[in-house]
């Protein structure tokens, strides 16, 4: 369903090259989503955002986001592993056959806590809580700014490196290998990083942004941006990422705020352009002692392929405004989830990093 989505709303910016999105069509299916953190997740919320702003789309929904990686929720890592079939049958029984109600409140988020990094995973620590609705009452943003957090104005350069980025592998994570990202430090060290700590404890659900002002010595350049947990051991580990090519700036959809329709452009050597670069959705829990990180790089290798041409980063440091989805008052989880039986045993047998 949610591909179909998509599908259409491609071809309909294709069509009307003057329209913007987000595009709404009278579809009245009962909606199921599924998603991992990461680039399913966001649609899935833009998706409830959208019904809850447009009378054609108050229909049936269900969402169940949990901490996997792109496999079956009932076997993928990390756990907990749920039952998904249970879920999906329970919902079109409901919907399309009249039978019991499948849940109470509709939206079933788990809210990573703060893990080591680790590609093989088996249990993320966290809580399932309940939605009925999105945005959520209890959505705030929260700004963090480079400037006053021990870093004064000025202009950070980066000689960019077209492998950083391996660490954190890919944003569709699978069986393994190929699996979750590793420890950030390897490349953190090869990015420009902004650090803060924090007061009190928060819960962040949905997507970020970060806008800053940019510039590249060459005709192209691309901009990586990584938030990651910092424990006090130092260890740093990937909570979400975004990408944008430099030459695509204003150019929907990769820029997220871009025009349908719009030409990507060569950069002038030197000049300095203000973007704004949208993380993938997702659930962390910032806690007191932990530090949260902002590593800007030039790539994101395998991620993303490297720009064009080599180039030199310069990142003006008193442009930096973050803006994270904090949400207070999420309430726990009351639906009982039917267990799934989990990795088979062996997956991880030869698997070496």
């Amino acid at each position: 369903m949610l591909w179909r989505a998509r599908k259409r709303q491609k071809l309909v910016a294709q069509r009307d090259k003057n329209a913007r999105p987000p595009y709404v069509w009278p579809i009245r299916i009962p909606d199921l989503h599924l998603p991992e953190p990461g680039e399913a997740f966001g649609p899935a919320l833009n998706a409830l955002r959208r019904r809850a702003a447009d009378e054609h789309l108050q229909v049936p929904w269900r969402l169940l986001a949990g901490p996997w990686v792109h496999k079956d929720p009932s076997v993928a890592r990390p756990a907990p592993n749920v039952d998904s079939d249970a879920e999906i049958i329970a919902f079109f029984d409901e919907h399309l056959r009249g039978g019991p109600p499948s849940v109470d409140v509709p939206g079933q988020v788990f809210v990573r806590a703060p893990v080591g990094a680790q590609p093989d995973l088996a249990l993320h620590p966290g809580r399932w809580v309940q939605i009925d609705r999105w945005p959520h009452p209890g959505l705030t943003w929260r700004e963090l700014r480079a400037i006053g957090t021990g870093h004064q104005s000025g202009v950070d350069e980066l000689v960019v490196e077209g492998d950083v980025g391996a660490h954190a592998w890919n944003s569709c994570g699978g069986g393994l290998p190929w699996g979750q990202s590793l420890d950030q430090r390897i490349d953190n060290a090869r990015s420009i990083t902004y650090d803060w700590d924090h007061a009190v404890g928060q819960e962040m659900v949905g997507t970020a942004d970060v806008r800053l002002r940019v510039r590249s010595s060459a005709t192209a350049g691309h901009v990586s941006v990584k938030l990651c947990d910092v424990a006090p051991d130092g260890t740093s580990t990937l909570i979400t990422r975004g990408y944008l090519d430099l030459e695509h700036r204003g150019c929907w959809p990769q820029d997220a705020w871009g025009e349908v329709g719009a030409a990507p452009r060569p950069l002038v050597p030197g000049e300095w352009i203000d973007v704004r670069v949208e993380f993938e959705a997702t659930t962390w829990t910032l806690v007191p002692g932990h530090r949260l990180r902002l590593a800007v790089a030039g790539t994101d290798w395998p991620n993303c392929w490297p720009a064009r041409e080599q180039f030199t980063l310069g990142v003006d440091r008193e442009s930096i405004v973050l803006s994270l989805p904090v949400v207070e008052g999420l309430e726990s989880l009351q639906h009982t989830f039917g267990p799934g039986p989990g990795p088979s045993s062996d997956d991880a047998d030869g698997v070496e990093w």
